[in-house]
C-alpha cells in the first residue's frame, strides 16, 4: 500500500469534526468536490467506507473515527518535527501547550504567563481552559503538554506535583445572614446550593465535605463561572462554597457576606505532566516557572500512576 496522503487525512479529520463535507471545504479553503474526491480516494485506497452520508451531513464509520484519531496523532507528530526543525533554523525555543482550570488561571497563573512572555518571548504559549477531567483527557491524547488544575487528577501515566492550596469559604446573601461564625455542613443542609458543574474538582470536594458531615449535596444551580455564582448568591438565590481568592482578588460584589468553613476545606492545585516526556528546553522553562508558585522549592511529587 502506498503511504497515506496527509491532505486526504486532513480532509477526513475536518469532516469528522465539522460534520459535513461542505463545512470542511470552507474551513480548508477548498471546493466541496475537491474534498469529496480526497475522501473517496482515501476510501478506495483503504478499501472500506470512512463516512456515512445523509443529505448534507456526514458522520464517520467506526473505521473513519479511528483513522481520524490516528490522523490527529500523526499531525501532532508532524507539528513537533517541524517545530524542532524551526528551532534549528531560527533559534526559536519552542511551543508549549498548557491546560488550566479557570480559577488557577485567574488567580495564580496569569503573572507566571506574563513573566514568561517577558523573559522568553521566543516561547510560543498556547493556553486552554477546562475542568480537571477535560485537562487530563487532553494530556492523555497529547493535545497539551502541561496541566495546572485541581487535584486529584485521577489515573493515567502522569506525574502530579502539588503546588498550593486555595482555601474555600461560604458566601451568603448579606441581608439574610444570621449564621454562626463558621459554616458547617449542617448549616448548608436545606439551603439552595449553587455550585460549579459536577465534573469540576471544586464541586467534587464540596460534595465530599458535605458528605463527611452527613449531608448529601443537591445543587439548586450548576453554573460554570465563579463570577456568576457570586452574582446569583448576592441576588439571594442561594449559598455557595468558593475560593477565598474570589473575595480578595476580584472586584467586590455588593450584597455578599462570607464565612470560614468548619472543618476547613481547600482545593489543592497541582501541575500534571506526562511521565518520561521527551526533553524539551521550552517545556522545562515553562514547568519551572509554574513551580515557582510554590516559592523556591521545586515542589513534591505526589503520585505517578502507571
Amino acid at each position: 500500500m502506498r503511504n497515506l496522503n496527509l491532505d486526504q487525512l486532513q480532509a477526513l479529520v475536518e469532516v469528522v469534526e465539522l460534520g459535513s463535507i461542505s463545512a470542511a471545504a470552507r474551513h480548508l479553503n477548498l471546493t466541496q468536490p475537491a474534498v469529496s474526491l480526497q475522501i473517496r480516494e482515501l476510501e478506495q485506497r483503504l478499501g472500506t467506507p470512512l463516512l456515512r452520508r445523509a443529505g448534507r451531513q456526514a458522520t464517520p464509520t467506526s473505521a473513519g473515527r479511528e483513522l481520524a484519531d490516528h490522523a490527529r496523532a500523526i499531525f501532532e507528530t508532524t507539528r513537533r518535527a517541524l517545530t524542532v526543525v524551526r528551532r534549528h533554523r531560527d533559534g526559536s525555543l519552542g511551543h508549549v501547550r498548557i491546560g488550566v482550570g479557570n480559577a488557577a488561571l485567574r488567580y495564580f497563573l496569569l503573572p507566571v504567563l506574563q513573566r514568561l512572555r517577558r523573559d522568553h518571548p521566543a516561547i510560543e504559549l498556547v493556553v486552554s481552559t477546562g475542568n480537571t477531567p477535560e485537562i487530563v483527557e487532553r494530556l492523555d491524547r497529547n493535545l497539551i503538554d502541561l496541566g495546572f488544575t485541581g487535584l486529584p487528577a485521577g489515573g493515567g501515566p502522569f506525574e502530579t506535583t502539588h503546588i498550593r492550596d486555595m482555601n474555600l469559604v461560604a458566601i451568603l446573601p448579606a441581608r439574610d445572614v444570621d449564621s454562626p461564625e463558621a459554616i458547617t455542613p449542617a448549616d448548608i443542609e436545606g439551603l439552595p446550593l449553587i455550585t460549579l458543574p459536577q465534573q469540576s474538582n471544586l464541586a467534587q470536594i464540596t460534595r465530599d465535605w458535605l458528605r463527611a458531615g452527613g449531608v448529601e449535596m443537591r445543587p439548586a444551580m450548576e453554573i460554570d463561572s465563579l463570577d456568576a455564582i457570586r452574582q446569583v448568591v448576592a441576588a439571594r438565590l442561594g449559598v455557595a462554597l468558593v475560593p477565598e481568592a474570589t473575595l480578595t482578588k476580584d472586584e467586590p460584589v455588593e450584597g455578599l457576606a462570607f464565612r470560614p468553613l468548619a472543618p476547613p476545606l481547600a482545593l489543592r492545585l497541582g501541575l500534571i505532566s506526562r511521565r518520561n516526556a521527551p526533553d524539551d528546553p521550552a517545556l522545562a522553562i515553562v514547568r519551572d516557572a509554574i513551580l515557582t508558585l510554590a516559592g523556591d522549592a521545586p515542589g513534591r511529587d505526589l503520585d505517578a500512576a502507571a
